[in-house]
């Protein structure tokens, strides 16, 4: 018989103990299942004839009064024979529950179990050899269940109707078991005889996986049509793609979906992490891999910028770069936080010298948020997105003391909130504290043998190289030259940074932000030759060498 035409009697039942000689049946739930649909539902709670134990009473929450006039076994067993009858019975770790079902059916003088039955705790040691526990409670958390009432019987019943018919999906795809006899019978199979889950998994194995470099780049999963399923960087191909196949079946329920349907794999290879950071947020939003959820369009992540409009100097949120002689920084996490953080500035440092203004005076039009400047107020704003000064937090906690002191609450709690993200963006510092325009450095990055050096201009990663510690004469020359081709003129400024260009520049600045205390950075300030020569300071070489 087809699994999808077979009747399934999904059964847990709750007990005053654990040994079917001395404690009795206390609860009885199963489901009723066929073809993945539910049929019918039986729960009754059974008068065990004894007093529930405390330790019983506490985990399943049944409580003597609760059995009060409740039926025997010796009515209930009838009942729930009739409701299973024809079907096979399917229960986690079931030899417990038949255990007892058989012990109280022998003392009412009734038959015993003969129906097929299938144990999901069996199915789960050699489904998910990879998961350390097998227990109902793990294998919930595992598939991510809802259950209301974890130790009543029907609840416990219906988690494992769930992971049960998960597993029958697992057994199709992987195993390709369609038929009852074949289902019987893999619950009993020895791990030796289970064999290879799936022949794309074990293609895979053979032929892809032992061709990886150990190298950072971009790997790519693809399905049966060469469809692009999923994008992702490493810094080791190797280990990280190699990482997917070991131990599949406990990995996430997306992870394993996806590797139910991937049939090859390839790879680009780039010079550095970072490079491969870049280029899969860019490939992500090109293919639209199904199985990415994040990066997969491009956001208008947001900037402060601060510069001439009309006659005065202006705190703005703004989406868009442009070569207008403005300070930009950014991109900050989200147009929320920009907006509190331009409001808070405008308001200490606006015109008003402080006075808090109304919600409509900082958007003047829907694209842009902010305000005007004071002529002495431009100096201490630029301090702070620079991470130079971190009095104005001082200011605002200061403000939102005086507010709770005098019992404006509110107020208080807007004072509160400009704080909470004016502190999470002074605690960014590092790139995002420079202006996109003035964003010219190199970036150090240690490796096991070495250094990378990455050479950025306005905000974007140009160039990487590789050098040994200390740096050889060839590689000497060739950071020179590169610090020289990039950054000896910088007259030639984008007009306008692409969408691209703007999620490159929030990629580098995220990374170094993650790195802040791995890499080393090297600001271009004043003259080329002073560049080179702190970069080469840093990598154990002398200019000329």
């Amino acid at each position: 018989m087809r699994i999808h035409k077979a009747t399934f009697t999904i059964v847990d039942t709750e007990t005053t103990g654990l040994r079917p000689a001395g404690s009795r049946l206390l609860e009885i739930g199963a489901i009723k299942v066929c073809g993945g649909a539910e049929l019918d539902r039986y729960s009754e709670l059974v008068n065990p004839g004894q007093a529930i134990p405390y330790r019983i009473a506490r985990l399943t929450g049944i409580t003597n009064d609760m059995i009060i006039g409740k039926p025997s076994v010796h009515d209930v067993l009838p009942r729930f024979l009739a409701f299973i009858n024809g079907s096979i019975l399917v229960g986690h770790n079931l030899r417990f529950d038949t255990s007892f079902l058989n012990a109280e059916l022998g003392r009412c003088g009734l038959p015993l179990l003969t129906c097929q039955t299938l144990c999901t705790l069996r199915l789960a040691r050699r489904l998910l050899r990879g998961l350390p526990s097998k227990g109902l409670g793990r294998l919930i958390q595992h598939f991510g269940i809802s259950v209301e009432a974890r130790h009543r019987a029907l609840a416990d019943a219906e988690a494992t109707r769930d992971i049960f018919l998960r597993f029958l999906g697992q057994l199709a795809d992987e195993y390709g078991i369609t038929s009852v006899d074949a289902l019987l019978k893999f619950q009993m199979r020895t791990h030796a005889t289970l064999g290879r889950p799936a022949r794309h998994i074990g293609r895979i194995r053979e032929s892809v996986l032992p061709a990886l470099p150990r190298r950072p780049g971009v790997y790519f999963m693809k399905g049966s049509r060469n469809e692009m399923l999923y994008v992702g960087k490493a810094k080791s191909l190797s280990s990280r793609v190699r990482s997917y196949f070991s131990g599949i079946e406990g990995r996430p329920a997306r992870t394993r979906q996806l590797l139910r349907q991937v049939r090859d794999i390839t790879w680009t290879e780039t010079d550095s992490e970072l490079a491969a950071l870049i280029l899969e947020s860019r490939l992500i939003k090109e293919h639209q891999p199904r199985f990415n959820r994040a990066d997969r369009r491009y956001h208008n992540r947001p900037f402060l910028r601060l510069g001439q409009i009309g006659k005065g100097i202006w705190l703005t949120v703004i989406a868009h770069i442009r070569h207008d002689g403005a300070e930009y920084y950014g991109p900050l996490a989200s147009r929320g936080q920009a907006e509190q953080t331009a409001k808070a500035l405008v308001t200490l440092f606006g015109p008003d010298h402080g006075a808090e203004q109304p919600e409509s005076i900082f958007r003047q039009r829907p694209s842009r948020f902010g305000g005007k400047l004071s002529p002495d107020g431009t100096g201490p704003v630029r301090a702070f997105l620079r991470g130079e000064s971190r009095g104005v937090l001082d200011e605002l906690e200061a403000r939102m003391r005086s507010a709770a002191a005098a019992l404006e609450f509110e107020k208080a709690a807007r004072w509160r909130n400009a704080l909470r993200h004016m502190e999470e963006v002074a605690d960014r510092g590092g790139a995002v504290a420079i202006s996109i325009f003035d964003r010219n450095m190199a970036v150090i990055c240690p490796l096991e043998a070495g250094v990378l050096v990455h050479f950025v201009r306005f905000g974007l990663c140009v160039q990487t190289i590789a050098v040994q510690v200390p740096a050889q004469p060839a590689e000497v020359r060739s950071v020179c030259a590169s610090a020289n081709a990039h950054y000896s003129s910088l007259d030639v400024v984008p007009q306008r940074f692409s969408r691209q260009e703007a999620d490159e520049i929030r990629v580098l600045a995220h990374w170094m932000y993650q790195e802040r205390d791995r890499v080393q950075v090297v600001h271009l300030r004043d003259s080329t030759e002073d560049f080179e020569r702190s970069i080469l300071e840093r990598i154990g070489a002398r200019p000329g060498q």
